[in-house]
C-alpha cells in the first residue's frame, strides 16, 4: 500500500493505491465511506455500499492502515516491548522495539472477532525515531509480512470524497 492518512477528530481518512494478489486498485476512506477504483492510478471510482458482502472486512483491513487505531489496540493487547537496538532508515537513525502483542486483547479493543487461527500473539517490530515517531512498523502473521512505512510527518494532506459522489 502507498498512500496519505489525515488524522481528524473523528478518525482517520485515506487515500491509498493497494497492490494485490489480483491486481492493482486505488481506494479513499473518507466521512466512513468507502471508495474503490480498479485503477491504481484512480480513477473512475464507486462507492461501496456498507450493505454488500465482505465490505465489513475490507473497511476493517483499510481502517487497519489507520496506526492511531492501531497502537490504541496493540495497547490493550500489549504484553511485553523490548528495545533491541539502534538501526537507520534512510539516512535516519532509529531505534527498534519489540512489542509482543495479545491478539485476542488487540481484536476486543477495536470492537472486531478475532480471525480464526489467528495466532495467540504478534511481535511487531517498531522503528522510532528521535522525536518518537514511527518510521516503520514489520510483523508477520501465518506467512504473510507486512511492512507499514511512515514519513512525512505533520505535512498537509488534501482527501476529498471522488469527484461525481
Amino acid at each position: 500500500m502507498d498512500g496519505v492518512i489525515a488524522y481528524t477528530p473523528d478518525g482517520a481518512e485515506m487515500d491509498m493505491t493497494v497492490q494485490g494478489p489480483e491486481g492493482d486498485f486505488a481506494a479513499i476512506l473518507v466521512d466512513e465511506r468507502i471508495f474503490i477504483s480498479d485503477s491504481a492510478k484512480g480513477g473512475p471510482y464507486q462507492e461501496i455500499d456498507a450493505s454488500a458482502p465482505g465490505v465489513a472486512q475490507l473497511h476493517s483491513q483499510i481502517k487497519s492502515m489507520d496506526v492511531v487505531s492501531s497502537f490504541a489496540a496493540w495497547e490493550a493487547g500489549l504484553e511485553q516491548v523490548e528495545l533491541v537496538g539502534e538501526e537507520e532508515i534512510d539516512g535516519e537513525q532509529v531505534c527498534l522495539y519489540w512489542a509482543t502483542v495479545n491478539t485476542a486483547d488487540a481484536a476486543e479493543a477495536e470492537g472486531e472477532q478475532l480471525a480464526d487461527g489467528a495466532p495467540e500473539t504478534v511481535i511487531y517490530k517498531v522503528y522510532l525515531d528521535a522525536e518518537d515517531l514511527m518510521r516503520r512498523v514489520t510483523f508477520g502473521i501465518g506467512g504473510a509480512e507486512g511492512i507499514v512505512n511512515a514519513t512525512h510527518w505533520n505535512e498537509p494532506v488534501d482527501i476529498r470524497v471522488p469527484k461525481g459522489h
